[in-house]
Parts: C-alpha cells; structure tokens; sequence
C-alpha cells in the first residue's frame, strides 16, 4: 500500500516545510520586537515636553489660544496631532496584522505537525 521511498520523501518534504516554517516565525517575532521597540521610542518621542524632559517651553507643541482666533484656525484645515493619530493607527494596524500572522503560521505549524504524526501512525501499522 505504502512505498518505503515515497514515504521517506514525503517525511523528508514535511521537514524542510516545518524548519521553513519555523524560520519564517524566528524572522515575524523579531520584526515583532523591532516594531514594539520603534512603537515605544515614537510613543515616548510624542509624549516628550518642557515638564518630562531637557526641552525648553518653546519646543512644546503650541497649544491653540482660546477665542475668536482659534475658532477660524479650527475651520481651515486640520486639527493639530492629526499626524501622530495617525501614526498610532498605523502602527496599531501594523500590530493587529503581524499578530494574525503569527497566528496563522502557528496554525500550519500545528496542521504539519498533525499531518506528520498522523503519516507517520501510518506508517507504523
């Protein structure tokens, strides 16, 4: 029923798709860290003023005055922090997707193993 050689082969092509695997989620999980740490520096970069740091008042960002000159700077275009909103959604995205990932190759990782264990039962009958 089942060939000696065709059966080694097959084992043989489940191995190598495993380590491929598994190097592919070595290189996910250290773009992971290097993603959390760039998300870590631009946070602390954002939340960085006058009051937690060595920068002097004037490289705080400027807070818009309250009255009539606010409210026609309100009306002409973008409100001020729209960029690092931004950013943070984009990040945040980039996180969310890069977690489905993960999750997706701990899945085919889990289906080879499976799949193995299962052909190997096979071939021990």
């Amino acid at each position: 029923m089942f060939n000696l050689e065709s059966n080694q082969q097959v084992i043989q092509e489940l191995i190598l798709e495993v380590e491929t695997l598994r190097k592919e989620n070595q290189a996910l999980r250290e773009e992971n860290v290097s993603l959390r740490e760039r998300a870590r520096y631009l946070e602390e970069k954002l939340n960085t003023n006058s009051k937690n740091s060595s920068k002097s008042p004037s490289q705080d960002p400027k807070r818009p005055r309250r009255g009539r000159a606010n409210l026609q700077e309100k009306s002409k275009g973008l409100k001020k922090g729209i960029k690092e909103l931004f950013v943070r959604r984009c990040l945040l995205k980039m996180f969310q997707l890069l977690k489905m990932c993960i999750r997706s190759f701990a899945l085919l990782v889990e289906e080879k193993n499976l799949q193995t264990a299962q052909y190997r039962q096979k071939c021990d009958k």
